[in-house]
């Protein structure tokens, strides 16, 4: 599990990095959410949680269909940035700042519920899943999804094999829910039946990594945590990084594939 401590499970991180993950990131992961919904078949008009929800990008596509979605992230600026996207679409979203391992929300209140690339970094995961299991309605779907593994992904894998190489005392990222068997005995234990695991894969382009790489660190939770804890050494660390990764990938153009694991289960 991603210990307590870990910078990847602290709201500060996610405040940090909140305007470029929502400029930048959050239109890629919309392929993934589309895709959560189609496979959760939530009837119309349904219920519907969005967990660890970021900057809205599932929340504000289950409501632009027609749905009553609640949003609850721990990132006060995630929840600022879903809330302004929610208001200029003119949609209508419950979006609260909370704990997905202890939702303040009643049991069997929804149709549906997802936690889209946000459990997993959860300091406990099966909090996390009981808690999906508990505010769902018997017979509801809920969609968790993950990252596929680090090597499935070689422009980030060049990223972080050479922060290890620059940075060898800096902790590895967390490597939890990365194969279909672990997303389904994880899903399963916390007592999901019909569990199973769909791949789906969507990416970022850009003509040149320089372009890629002008935003790119500002919107990586990792990276941002770095900046914290480097202060000033930080933007020479950077260089340095970036000059490793053209080394790897080359100067462009650049395609990133993002490989990833949606795991469904039903409330029995």
């Amino acid at each position: 599990m991603t210990k307590p401590g870990s910078p990847m499970a602290v709201p500060a991180t996610w405040d940090l990095v909140s305007e470029a993950y929502t400029k930048h990131v959050a239109p890629v992961l919309e392929g993934y959410a589309r895709e959560a919904l189609r496979l959760a078949a939530v009837p119309p008009a349904s219920e519907v949680l969005d967990v660890a929800a970021g900057p809205g990008t599932l929340a504000l596509l289950a409501a632009a269909q027609g749905h009553t979605v609640t949003a609850v992230d721990f990132s006060r600026n995630m929840i600022d940035q879903l809330r302004a996207a929610a208001a200029a679409r003119q949609l209508k979203v419950d979006a609260r700042v909370g704990d997905g391992q202890a939702l303040e929300l009643p049991a069997d209140k929804f149709a549906a519920a997802f936690s889209m690339f946000g459990l997993f970094v959860f300091p406990s995961r099966a909090r996390g899943f009981q808690e999906l299991y508990r505010v769902v309605r018997p017979g509801g779907k809920v969609v968790v999804s993950s990252w596929a593994p680090l090597e499935k992904t070689p422009f980030m894998a060049a990223v972080f094999s050479s922060l290890a190489d620059l940075l060898p005392n800096l902790p590895a990222p967390p490597r939890v829910l990365e194969t279909p068997e672990a997303c389904r005995t994880e899903m399963g234990t916390a007592g999901f039946s019909d569990v199973r695991v769909e791949e789906a894969t969507f990416g970022f382009e850009a003509p040149t990594l320089k372009e890629y790489w002008a935003w790119f660190p500002a919107s990586c939770a990792p990276l941002a945590a770095l900046s914290k804890h480097l202060g000033a050494d930080y933007p020479k660390v950077m260089e340095k990084l970036y000059a490793r990764v053209l080394e790897r990938v080359g100067a462009g153009p650049l395609k990133v594939e993002m490989p990833a694991f949606l795991t469904v289960g039903t409330r029995s």
